[in-house]
């Protein structure tokens, strides 16, 4: 309708002149996730916990599953979505639950690929660190689109960033 206008599109392609698809490699940060969860579990059991289970979460599944089976061959992988609908990345309280289900399967570490719900994935880290304080009975989240440690230091082992920031910076 407006094909003198630029427009910008994030993970997604429009093949139109005046539109630019801003799309990302999100399984080569998750690859090194899982390289750095298999590298730093305990249990040999790492967990994705997975906002809307669409194609584009799942590279995020696959790349960190990758990562930690080409790093840890005899790891355990345990895979959760929250659902089929964008509430799905909006459900703190659904993901503090999977996390929590996760952890209590023995998964020392959780990579989230989900939104805010992701924060309840953080808590549910922070919560039971507060309780078992020792280091080898610690749980780690990995964070996703953002330095997530702020939100729970100790708790949050490291990020994938995408830099979605600088790519909106740049085609601007």
């Amino acid at each position: 309708r407006y094909p003198k206008k630029k427009f910008a599109i994030i993970d997604s392609v429009i093949a139109l002149p005046n539109v630019s698809s801003l799309v990302f490699h999100e399984h080569e940060g998750s690859y090194l996730a899982g390289v750095l969860a298999a590298l730093a579990t305990r249990t040999g059991i790492v967990a994705f916990l997975g906002g809307m289970e669409i194609p584009l979460i799942r590279k995020f599944e696959a790349g960190f599953t990758q990562g930690v089976y080409d790093t840890l061959p005899k790891a355990r992988v345990l895979s959760g979505y929250l659902g089929a609908s964008p509430k799905a990345f909006h459900d703190p309280a659904g993901g503090e639950k999977l996390a929590m289900t996760q952890f209590g399967q023995k998964a020392d570490i959780i990579f989230h690929a989900s939104g805010s719900s992701g924060l309840g994935a953080i808590k549910a880290a922070r919560e039971l660190n507060g309780i078992y304080p020792a280091i080898e009975k610690r749980r780690y989240i990995i964070g996703v689109d953002g330095n997530q440690d702020a939100l729970a230091p100790g708790s949050v082992l490291t990020s994938m960033i995408k830099r979605v920031d600088v790519a909106v910076f740049e085609i601007i």
